[in-house]
């Protein structure tokens, strides 16, 4: 089974890659990731670079209720982020 990657289910297209930022490259190997890929890294620079922001959170949320206590910095970073990007905009969306 194919899975389809971010790049394919958003029609998005990849960053210049001479330019050698780390978000560039990030960003470049996001593309590349099946949705189920997608880790607390992932979606928590997605939420704060404002990618497929809506996306994130729903995959925010699953995370969340897999592992409370997960985080890309430290433990719980997911719940925090839940927090800052407003509880009831994230309620509204499950």
């Amino acid at each position: 089974m194919i899975k389809e990657t971010i790049k394919e289910k958003f029609n998005l297209d990849y960053e210049n890659n001479e330019i050698k930022s780390g978000l560039i490259k990030w960003y470049n190997n996001l593309l590349n990731k099946s949705p189920c890929e997608l880790n607390a890294v992932d979606v928590s620079k997605m939420i704060r670079q404002d990618i497929l922001k809506d996306f994130a959170l729903d995959i925010l949320i699953d995370l969340i209720i897999t592992n409370p206590f997960d985080g890309e910095m430290y433990d719980g970073d997911l719940l925090n982020l839940i927090i800052s990007e407003g509880i009831e905009e994230i309620r509204n969306k499950k």
